[in-house]
């Protein structure tokens, strides 16, 4: 924490200096200009532009005395901690470089620019910053409306294929949309140019995590289904109940409508009270209620 005093400037403002290494930092000279962001009581001050002249951000993984799914997991750390360059190295990566290269394919933006037989080098293609957070969350939208219609169709193994690639992709811009939302908290001029104040971002976070939830009980609702032998109509109607109130609830998020949303909240029980009539298997019983439960905390989460 470090204090300035304020001084009288004329007779329309005041002045505060800027901190020597603060104004360093961020390659600013005597001239530029910077952005003055108000959030009620405080003021938030950013460069207009930040220049991108710094290192990239680097980070080495090492796999010697690793298990698969922990490598898997420092991959995706270092991705969703806005790393350029990711680096892995060790003398048993043989043994794991196919499925650290699907690791890769899964995450947008990143490239393999360099193999040998102990590394594989990564690189972030992607600019964050010309990233629209409103238009992926449509897209996700989008994919999980495709996905509600057809989990209670006529499947059969290309269905299920289908609807779990998409479930995929779900997954794949889940990641992306969390690197820009952490880029957006960590730097506010990036906050500015995506038009979203803090309070804003965090609701689109706790949103995506709930359609990503949301796709995963699709998908497996959709496979417990074909597996029915009985009560597939009944099924199918409870699933089209709350395929409707997601689809009340995405339009209530879009356009802030939070009396729909208090709503689709407060019949959260109603709802419960007949996927528990069906008498269904508990496993499609439990994943429908998983899925209701997305709907009410999404519901929520508009109301904020």
């Amino acid at each position: 924490m470090e204090y300035r005093k304020i001084i009288e400037f004329g007779k329309t403002s005041f002045v505060i200096s800027l901190p020597k290494y603060w104004v360093r930092r961020n390659n600013l000279k005597k001239g530029d200009t910077i952005n003055l962001l108000e959030d009620k009581d405080n003021l938030i001050v950013c460069p207009k532009e930040k220049k991108d002249i710094h290192e990239p951000l680097r980070t080495t993984i090492l796999t010697e005395t690793k298990e698969l799914k922990e490598i898997q997991a420092e991959i995706v750390a270092a991705y969703l901690a806005n790393y350029d360059i990711i680096d892995i190295k060790g003398r048993n990566l043989q043994d794991f470089v196919l499925d650290i290269k699907t690791t890769f394919k899964n995450l947008i933006g990143m490239e393999l620019i360099e193999q040998e037989t102990n590394r594989i080098l990564a690189r972030d293609l992607i600019n964050l910053k010309e990233v629209s957070i409103e238009s992926l969350i449509r897209r996700i939208d989008i994919i999980i409306r495709s996905m509600i219609k057809d989990s209670t169709s006529n499947l059969h193994e290309d269905y299920y294929e289908s609807i779990f690639q998409r479930d995929n992709e779900i997954n794949k811009l889940t990641l992306l949309l969390k690197r820009v939302i952490k880029l957006a908290l960590e730097e506010p001029h990036v906050a500015e140019k995506l038009k979203r104040k803090n309070k804003e971002l965090l609701k689109d976070w706790n949103i995506i995590s709930l359609l990503e939830s949301i796709g995963d009980e699709v998908k497996r609702i959709s496979r417990l289904y074909g597996k029915l032998n009985k009560n597939k109509n009944k099924v199918k109607e409870i699933n089209s109940m709350l395929g409707d109130k997601y689809f009340q609830l995405m339009k209530a998020y879009h356009k802030n409508n939070i009396p729909t949303a208090r709503k689709i909240n407060l019949e959260h029980q109603d709802r419960m009270k007949q996927i528990d009539d069906l008498n269904l298997d508990h496993n499609l019983s439990y994943h429908l209620k998983n899925l209701n439960s997305c709907l009410k905390n999404m519901a929520r989460t508009v109301e904020w």
